[in-house]
């Protein structure tokens, strides 16, 4: 019996071998198509990726070129494109609102300076907001922008000062001298501060002796 079964393997040898054979090839081959569509998607990304970088950089060089030339408008509008290759910043939008306060554009400086706020834990873009609200007669809003300007930098007196004032406009005295007496603990040593916020206890007494 063993001599007939090995007989038998024997004569099988070359239809075993060949489907062992094929079996080994196909399933070699198999992932070929998947292999070439992932190639072509790899170099299709890497095209995208790469004119994305291009048109950021000649972007990023035209918004430059329009902050050079004070064309702030031009400048906003280049912010608009940069966005949609991932390549606006805060500080490009900060340096268009800057520009926009100085021309006396409120709004526009309000809408920018909000972007740069949204993107940036810098108090800069709350300075400017409240600069702009102040300007636009919100003194309220003002008030609460250097607030916020003032939690991102504490240890700056100079915006205190200017949330106080912006409250004094604003017709609450109380808060104003609130934010007067934190800017004066901050600098101890400013004769004007100092001078303002006994000026501020001042008011804030006669108003309470004058309350029925």
């Amino acid at each position: 019996h063993h001599f007939v079964l090995d007989g038998a393997i024997w004569k099988l040898r070359g239809p075993i071998a060949r489907v062992l054979i094929q079996s080994e090839t196909e399933q070699a081959e198999a992932p070929a198509p998947r292999r070439a569509w992932l190639g072509r998607a790899a170099w299709a990304a890497c095209g995208v990726a790469l004119v994305a970088n291009l048109a950021g950089v000649l972007l990023e060089d035209a918004w430059t070129r329009a902050l050079r030339d004070r064309d702030l408008f031009a400048a906003r509008a280049a912010l608009g494109d940069l966005f949609w290759v991932g390549r606006d910043r805060a500080s490009y939008h900060l340096a268009v609102a800057r520009g926009m306060l100085q021309v006396g554009a409120h709004e526009a400086a309000l809408a920018e300076a909000r972007k740069a706020a949204d993107d940036s834990q810098s108090a800069e873009p709350h300075v400017v907001l409240g600069q702009a609200s102040l300007a636009l007669g919100r003194p309220e809003d003002a008030a609460r922008a250097f607030e916020a300007a003032s939690a991102l930098a504490p240890e700056r007196a100079g915006l205190r000062r200017q949330a106080a004032r912006a409250w004094k406009a604003a017709g609450r005295s109380e808060l104003a001298l609130a934010q007067l007496e934190a800017a004066a603990r901050l600098a101890p040593g400013d004769a004007s501060l100092a001078r303002e916020l006994s000026r501020a206890r001042a008011a804030a007494l006669a108003t309470s002796s004058a309350a029925p």
